[in-house]
């Protein structure tokens, strides 16, 4: 799941997410860096408790087996554990308030295809899924061209983002995690057609 580090400069732990990874806490920071994935942070500044969730598509494939389908990897199933999370800690949904971010264009406009187009899926699917949810959106820092390093301070409620310029390691990781999506996806369906016959 999520890895922890000690930031010198911030005198404290902090916690990490990756795509399809979350997390929920009162008293650490949660960072992740985003490229065309999102991260929706969800915070009450009553209780002050928030969370953050990280992910890369918003539905899974029709060929994926179901427990693969459940993964916080997708938008669907992240949203639903980070808001179960906060709530199944007594936190009142009237108390929710929630930021977007990421959801990148990583790709040049002349290599533009319509699996680049993911980051804005991704952000319109946060942003919908939210409004249903009636919970508010204060903050939508989500599109664009480029990364994000994102933190959130749960104990002030404060986000902090900074602009990924080399973006690089951010693509492969996104890239690592789509193979290994795509590889999942085609076990998925050989699995799927051994029952077939």
């Amino acid at each position: 799941m999520s890895s922890t580090y000690f930031s010198s400069t911030l005198g404290e732990k902090i916690i990490v997410i990756h795509p399809g990874e979350w997390a929920v806490t009162a008293n650490h920071p949660i960072s992740t860096a985003l490229g065309s994935c999102v991260a929706v942070v969800i915070y009450s500044p009553t209780d002050r408790i928030g969370g953050m969730n990280h992910f890369m598509i918003t539905h899974p494939g029709k060929n994926m087996l179901l427990e693969d389908s459940k993964s916080a990897r997708y938008g669907i199933n992240a949203m639903e554990i980070l808001i179960n999370s906060l709530i199944k800690k007594n936190i009142p949904r009237s108390s929710l308030y929630a930021g977007i971010f990421g959801g990148g264009q990583m790709f040049d406009e002349h290599s533009y295809k319509s699996r680049d187009m993911i980051g804005s899926r991704n952000a319109l699917f946060a942003r919908n899924y939210l409004k249903a949810e009636n919970i508010p959106i204060v903050l939508d820092r989500a599109g664009g061209t480029g990364g994000q390093k994102v933190f959130f301070f749960p104990r002030s409620g404060k986000i902090q983002i900074r602009r990924i310029k080399t973006l690089s390691h951010v693509q492969k990781e996104e890239s690592q995690y789509a193979r290994r999506l795509e590889h999942s996806a085609l076990q998925s369906q050989k699995e799927i057609r051994l029952f077939k016959d």
